[in-house]
């Protein structure tokens, strides 16, 4: 099966839907999601030899959105956890070890689709 099949563009085009209606939900169409075929590196750790390896070629969304998307979940991560921490405080009921669970993932690795998803 080539990158062209119809099947994959289909997976495509139903992966940049599911994207765009998971920021919509949670508010965020200002941030427009957009997947390229980028290729990846790895650091190689060789002491006394800096290089880059090369990885595959990957379809998925460039760093500057994934590292957006990321950032603000960390965002309402942190600001969920201080409001239960505050509830917990004003009901006088000792604070439960609850936290939010981030799904990050794709077919076979190549996409990042986010959601919070409620503790519980």
């Amino acid at each position: 099966m080539t990158g062209r099949h119809p099947d994959l563009l289909k997976l495509r085009d139903l992966h940049a839907a599911m994207d765009r209606a998971v920021l919509d939900v949670h508010g965020r169409t200002d941030i427009q999601p957009r997947s390229e075929f980028i290729l990846d590196y790895e650091d190689d750790d060789t002491p006394g030899q800096p290089s880059r390896r090369k990885k595959p070629w990957r379809y998925r969304w460039p760093d500057e959105i994934r590292d957006e998307v990321l950032g603000r979940l960390l965002e309402l991560n942190a600001q969920r956890a201080k409001e239960e921490a505050l509830a917990g405080a004003t009901a006088g009921a000792a604070p439960r070890n609850r936290r939010h669970v981030f799904v990050l993932g794709g077919a076979a690795g190549t996409r990042l689709t986010c959601a919070v998803l409620p503790a519980g």
